[in-house]
């Protein structure tokens, strides 16, 4: 599932208790999932825009809710590269619910 978001946009994600996900983001895509490329340069079809993987390099958000023990977990994971920087705030919430604020 991919969302187009611009600069300062937000989207809620209604997620189950227990849960694992990857999240990253691309820069220069279109919403039919094609790449813009520079002026005077041949567009780059290995760093897809519209797909169900990240393909690197790629900085990842990660999260496992009611994981080991019942326990949350994020990270923001360099392991397949960098390409924006990325940033998790939590947010507490009453019971289970509360925010992510991923900055990127």
């Amino acid at each position: 599932m991919g969302y187009v978001l611009g600069s300062g946009v937000s989207t809620v994600l209604n997620i189950p208790a227990s849960w694992t996900a990857r999240f990253w983001a691309r820069t220069q895509c279109t919403n039919n999932g094609s790449r813009l490329a520079p002026p005077g340069t041949v567009p780059q079809a290995q760093v897809g825009c519209n797909s169900a993987r990240a393909i690197p390099p790629v900085t990842l958000a990660e999260f496992t809710l009611g994981g080991d023990g019942g326990k949350d977990f994020y990270d923001i994971s360099l392991v397949d590269g960098f390409n924006l920087p990325m940033s998790i705030t939590p947010r507490s919430r009453p019971v289970v619910q509360y925010q992510v604020a991923l900055q990127m």
